[in-house]
């Protein structure tokens, strides 16, 4: 079973729907990886990143929050931001980049790390309105959001997610948090050993398990994640 994104293996989602994703796991369990696979698959024209750990230096990146607006702006963007290591003004600079998101529209946004720019009973207003009102007709966003610690995130977050991906999680109340999502006995996901998995789709009887694979390069779905569904079905999970 390869890592890219279900979208072909839940039968539950539509193609071209505007999604929420989550990628949880401890460092080195392949949330990343497993994300950026997403990304070959669908290749958005329209992608916004929040790239606190500087992972994505294949896209254009800004360190100047203003730029990364301005770039917004423009038919076509693949961006990462980098944001201040200061908690204060990292605070700001994310309430502020989910307003522009919010703004541009049509467009998949990233968020590494939640748990640097959210709480379980506090969020940013900016980010609150990406999560409950971007998928409607006038944001049209698709979003994916990352967390070593889903005890430490917004509770919104999670609980409108189509997709939750989890790997191993080494501290007990953040896999006690991910098995009341996926549904899957809290041992289980302790227990995962490095690049496994479990997925499970929102509306889906059961998680599937599965294993990141680094074989050939996925091919990409013509239908980016924020398009409008055509109506096609996808196959049953494999």
């Amino acid at each position: 079973m390869t890592a890219c994104l279900g979208l072909r293996r839940h039968r539950t989602l539509r193609v071209g729907k505007p999604l929420i994703l989550a990628a949880l796991g401890a460092r080195g369990t392949g949330k990343s990886a497993w994300v950026k696979q997403t990304l070959d698959r669908q290749a958005p024209k329209r992608l916004a990143v929040w790239d606190l750990m500087q992972e994505y230096s294949d896209l254009t990146v800004y360190a100047d929050l203003g730029e990364a607006v301005r770039a917004m702006k423009a038919k076509t963007f693949r961006i990462a931001f980098h944001p201040s290591r200061d908690d204060r003004k990292r605070e700001l600079q994310f309430d502020l980049w989910c307003r522009a998101v919010l703004a541009a529209g049509r467009l998949t946004a990233v968020v590494e790390e939640l748990a640097f720019v959210t709480k379980p009973m506090k969020a940013p207003s900016g980010w609150r309105e990406m999560v409950l009102l971007g998928r409607h007709e006038q944001h049209q966003l698709s979003i994916i959001g990352t967390s070593q610690r889903p005890a430490s995130i917004d509770k919104d977050f999670l609980s409108n997610c189509d997709v939750v991906h989890c790997g191993r999680l080494a501290y007990r109340p953040d896999a006690d948090k991910a098995a009341m999502v996926l549904d899957v006995p809290t041992e289980d996901i302790l227990r995962l050993p490095d690049l496994a998995y479990f997925e499970r789709a929102a509306g889906a009887a059961a998680a599937v398990r599965g294993e990141l694979s680094f074989g050939a390069k996925p091919k990409r779905n013509r239908a980016p994640l924020g398009s409008k569904p055509k109506g096609e079905k996808l196959p049953p999970a494999e």
